[in-house]
């Protein structure tokens, strides 16, 4: 028996990994924002009746309070050790950049960075030799998106943190990798479509052919099973990249869009939105 720490488990990906482990017969620390939003799902009503199963909620949009950090410390008094943990838990505030409020691009680096941080550092006094530590990374971190600035500021900032603290971690015999993710059909995709952005009207173009988008690169993602699949067979093996491209076509889609010259890729993206 394995024990896994999985932090937003009331969709997509963190969920997945959440049914696979307890399938499996491990013990899974989760993290969600509210028992609320796991009961809300039938997945999340059967991880709530598994005695592997043992939840903390806090809202990561924040940073964590005396209460968060005891409740958590508890939590980990009651699974003693850890062997895997996955932040799986992310924001998205999309919008130009003169309309973003300070408030929700701080939201957004506390939920993609300072948290991730934050937590980490709580769980690796319990974690067993040989640990392993993901996190969901994007190539966000690696592309510039217009109206997503703030989104791939905060996946850079991840990638550079876990890219330094991998070899920070190799003292300690602990593996850390920051998982290059590129479009994965999860419900992601439609709760960015109907949250918007914040744009005022001089973008209204813009926004539309962002929605076009987002129909066309969800269309060419990976399934989120496949996704699973290869982190799962990872866990077990004594070697981790530090950053892991999971790109579907990554040769064009990730590692050919690299090479590109920065006037070819500005002149591609002027022209799929529409900004002339």
């Amino acid at each position: 028996m394995k024990h896994f720490f999985i932090s937003g488990i009331s969709s997509g990906l963190g969920q997945l990994l959440c049914q696979r482990a307890l399938l499996e017969g491990h013990k899974v620390l989760a993290h969600a924002r509210s028992v609320d939003s796991i009961s809300a799902t039938t997945l999340g009503q059967e991880f709530l009746k598994n005695e592997n199963f043992n939840l903390w909620t806090t809202d990561l949009k924040t940073p964590l309070n005396a209460e968060s950090k005891r409740e958590l410390l508890q939590k980990l008094k009651s699974i003693e050790n850890i062997d895997y943990v996955f932040h799986f838990a992310g924001y998205l505030e999309g919008g130009a950049w003169e309309d973003l409020d300070p408030s929700d691009l701080l939201a957004e680096f506390q939920v993609n960075v300072f948290n991730i941080h934050n937590i980490t550092r709580i769980l690796m006094p319990y974690f067993n030799p040989g640990a392993k530590v993901y996190t969901a990374g994007s190539v966000a971190g690696h592309f510039n998106y217009p109206i997503m600035g703030a989104y791939c500021a905060s996946k850079a900032a991840l990638r550079y943190m876990m890219n330094t603290w991998s070899y920070e971690a190799t003292v300690k015999g602990f593996k850390f990798c920051n998982l290059c993710l590129g479009p994965i059909k999860t419900p992601f995709w439609l709760k960015s479509r109907e949250q918007g952005n914040h744009l005022n009207s001089d973008y209204s173009n813009i926004e539309e052919a962002l929605k076009d988008i987002s129909y066309k690169i969800e269309s060419l993602g990976h399934e989120p099973d496949y996704i699973i699949n290869k982190i799962w067979s990872s866990l077990d093996k004594p070697k981790l990249k530090k950053e892991w491209v999971l790109v579907k076509y990554s040769l064009f889609n990730f590692y050919g869009l690299k090479l590109l010259p920065s006037s070819l890729y500005d002149f591609i993206l002027k022209k799929l939105l529409k900004i002339h």
